[in-house]
């Protein structure tokens, strides 16, 4: 399953760069898998036990992965991103963003002002090396992302506050080796199919002759919108959007 996974994750770099990635104006809910490395059990859990976090605090903790990063560091990437979306409220700044770069393999916590105090750079860090790391580098993101969302939730919370959270929650177990492998695989023979056929039909175009005039050939961009704008992911979902906190660059990085 992991050498499938990172088969893929070229695959899914190169559709990026050829159909272009723009982040949306806003979040599509407080879980945002772009990159598409994530079962949808996994999503759907995860959107609920944050909803519950923000209900019983006000916190605001969103999961964020992307195909790419651009060119930018995931530093620079990371402090445009909670710009642009202010997650947390206004007047606490108690925003969070987990940030997933799986074609660069970077991680980033991106914490809000008011969270510094209790969600630490070196907090940040421990909760990336010890917790987030090891998984991602068994290719397992999507536990990787659950226990690195569950800790920075009991970092930011009390035992009572954890106890009402977590009430009745029930980590999302997906059958993950079938699921991100059918994925992967039909991800790559689409991709390979489309590919050939691409190919085929250029190449068809580029010899047929009228005449002694040689047909002018669709160049291979023009098939994949050639350079035009970034693709779309959609519009936002269940009501959820930021709340004007402000971000100072406060948080820990990683690789794998």
């Amino acid at each position: 399953m992991v050498h499938v996974l990172r088969t893929t994750i070229p695959i899914a770099a190169l559709s990026s760069l050829l159909l272009g990635f723009t982040l949306p104006d806003t979040p599509a809910g407080r879980v945002n898998d772009f990159a598409d490395i994530l079962a949808t059990e996994t999503e759907q859990t995860l959107e609920q036990l944050l909803a519950r976090y923000e209900e019983a605090t006000t916190n605001q903790l969103v999961v964020v992965t992307v195909p790419s990063l651009g060119g930018e560091s995931i530093e620079s990437y990371s402090i445009s991103l909670a710009e642009k979306w202010k997650i947390g409220q206004k007047d606490k700044d108690n925003g969070v963003i987990l940030l997933v770069a799986p074609r660069e393999r970077l991680v980033r916590i991106e914490v809000g002002y008011g969270l510094e105090p209790v969600l630490t750079d070196a907090t940040s860090a421990l909760i990336i090396q010890r917790t987030i790391l090891p998984a991602f580098r068994e290719g397992a993101y999507d536990e990787g992302v659950r226990l690195g969302v569950e800790k920075i939730i009991e970092a930011t919370t009390d035992e009572e506050t954890r106890s009402r959270i977590f009430s009745g929650y029930t980590p999302a177990e997906p059958d993950a080796p079938s699921l991100l492998e059918d994925r992967a695989l039909w991800g790559v023979v689409l991709f390979l199919g489309a590919l050939f056929l691409i190919l085929f039909l250029d190449q068809a175009r580029g010899s047929h002759t009228v005449g002694r005039r040689r047909r002018r050939r669709i160049p291979l961009y023009w098939w994949f919108g050639g350079g035009s704008g970034g693709g779309s992911w959609g519009s936002g979902g269940g009501g959820f959007s930021g709340g004007g906190g402000g971000f100072g660059g406060g948080g820990a990085s990683g690789g794998w």
